[in-house]
């Protein structure tokens, strides 16, 4: 069942009144004013990813989280979820595994060829699904993951996608847009192109500003500034890296992506536990507390978002 954008606002608009205290409600000052999204991708993902994004909400901190439903750990977070509907919630889209100790593929299985190396699990890379993905096979595969969260009963603030993969090529974002516009979900995109995010066959910025087009033809407020480019910074360099990207943060509204666990004996960890701890630590820190109150950053969370432009106050 899509969810209509009016209800989907309403409902959105009465969570982000209630649960993270961190989200700010003053008025906006729209020339200056920085709005900030801290968003825990790969929920979902295993336990010990499930029991880091769980904490990791409830610090008030972390405003946003974003789900797999195609991976291990899904029916573990979504029972959460459900029971926890004060807090804001994506879908993040897959069509690839690269974790090599943790495998999965489509929801439809055989009926979806091209997404899958022989073995019917996800290509490893964005770049195989480049090559082989048929764009048809794709929107019938996202379609079912989306389905799948709404169906368990989770309300879903936006769709996003794991490892930029709807941006590898021209059809794969309008699959993407597609899907945003039918379920009436706003999407985690760029309002301007940024090369370093697409494919080689997406490096077209008057391709880019046309396929998301209706977007902005609905009026969806479109993100300034995504922060990605810390997956990689090593573990030690992390608190670092992240106080100098709080500091320069651009006005608008950004989001950071970030990804989080617990590391402890007996868990099955995801692909870089240390790094992803390390982000863990410092985004539930009270560091990250005091800085954002003193640069004068309104942590928001999509719920937020989608309140503050029905308002047109933002």
């Amino acid at each position: 069942m899509k969810l209509p954008w009016l209800l989907f606002s309403t409902i959105l608009g009465l969570g982000a009144c209630i649960g993270l205290q961190t989200l700010d409600s003053r008025p906006s000052d729209r020339l200056h004013d920085r709005y900030l999204i801290v968003t825990a991708d790969d929920a979902g993902l295993c336990p010990a990813v499930n029991e880091a994004t769980i904490a990791a909400l409830e610090s008030g901190l972390v405003s946003s989280a974003s789900i797999m439903v195609v991976s291990p750990g899904f029916e573990e977070f979504a029972q959460y979820a459900v029971a926890h509907p004060e807090h804001d919630y994506g879908v993040h889209l897959a069509l690839t595994s690269e974790n090599p100790d943790m495998r999965w593929g489509p929801l439809l299985g055989a009926a979806v060829p091209s997404l899958t190396k022989m073995d019917g699990l996800f290509w490893r890379k964005s770049e195989e699904v480049a090559e082989h993905a048929v764009a048809e096979e794709v929107g019938r595969e996202l379609e079912a993951q989306i389905r799948r969260a709404l169906d368990r009963g989770i309300r879903v603030s936006h769709l996003d996608h794991h490892m930029w993969v709807l941006l590898q090529r021209p059809d794969l974002l309008e699959v993407f847009v597609r899907l945003g516009l039918e379920f009436q979900i706003p999407l985690r995109i760029h309002r301007e192109f940024v090369a370093e995010e697409c494919g080689g066959k997406l490096q077209n910025a008057a391709d880019y500003q046309r396929l998301i087009q209706p977007l902005v033809d609905r009026k969806d407020r479109l993100l300034d500034f995504i922060e990605t480019n810390n997956y990689r910074v090593p573990a030690d360099e992390k608190r670092a890296y992240f106080l100098k990207a709080l500091r320069s943060l651009p006005p608008g509204v950004s989001e950071f992506v970030i990804h989080c666990t617990v590391v402890r004996p007996g868990l099955q960890m995801p692909s870089a536990p240390e790094r992803r701890q390390a982000d863990f630590r410092f985004f539930t820190s009270p560091e990250f507390r005091s800085e954002i109150r003193q640069l004068g950053i309104r942590t928001i969370n999509w719920k937020r978002l989608a309140e503050l432009r029905l308002q047109g106050a933002i």
